[in-house]
C-alpha cells in the first residue's frame, strides 16, 4: 500500500516508484513481513530499528526450529530417523542462514566503509566481517555507490 506508514516511508515509496518508472531500478513496492524469508525481494530497505527487530526475530525462529529438532530427536527413534533423512537439506539451510558465515554487512550512507557486525560475534564472525570490509575496499564500494547515486539524480 503506497500511502501506508509514516511520512518518510510514503515519500521514499514515491521516489523509488518514480525511479522504477524511469527504469533506474527494479522496485517492487512495499512488502509484508512474511515476504522477507520467502525472498520476494533481493533488497529490503528498513529503518535501523525495524531492520534490527526483523533480524533478531529471524534468528529467534532459526534457534526455535533447531531446538525443536533436538527435542524431537530425544522423543522418538522415528523422529530421529526422519531428521537423519532431512540432514543434508538441514545442513544446507544452516549454511545459507548462518550469520557468522557472513560476519557483517555494509552500512550505507557513509563516506567511508562501515561494516555492521553482530554484538555477540564470535572470532569467526569478526574474521568474516573483516573479509567483507576488505572486499568493499577492493571493489571501491563507497565510490561505486556515490557514482550510481549521482547518475540517478
Amino acid at each position: 500500500e503506497e500511502k501506508k506508514g509514516p511520512a518518510a516511508v510514503v515519500e521514499a515509496h514515491a521516489i523509488l516508484k518514480q525511479m522504477a518508472e524511469h527504469r533506474l531500478l527494479n522496485f517492487i513496492g512495499n512488502i509484508e513481513g512474511m515476504d522477507i524469508p520467502r525472498g520476494t525481494a533481493d533488497v529490503v530497505i528498513t529503518g535501523g530499528f525495524v531492520g534490527n527487530i526483523v533480524l533478531k526475530m529471524l534468528e529467534g525462529v532459526a534457534d526455535t526450529v533447531r531446538n525443536l529438532g533436538r527435542y524431537a530427536m530425544r522423543q522418538s527413534v522415528m523422529y530421529k530417523a526422519g531428521l537423519a533423512l532431512l540432514s543434508p537439506g538441514l545442513k544446507q539451510l544452516k549454511a545459507v542462514t548462518d550469520w557468522q558465515q557472513y560476519g557483517g554487512a555494509p552500512v550505507l550512507g557513509f563516506d567511508q566503509i562501515c561494516i555492521k557486525a553482530h554484538g555477540r560475534s564470535s572470532a569467526r564472525a569478526i574474521r568474516n566481517a573483516i573479509k567483507v570490509a576488505n572486499k568493499a575496499a577492493r571493489t571501491e564500494l563507497v565510490s561505486a555507490i556515490r557514482e550510481g547515486m549521482t547518475e540517478l539524480e
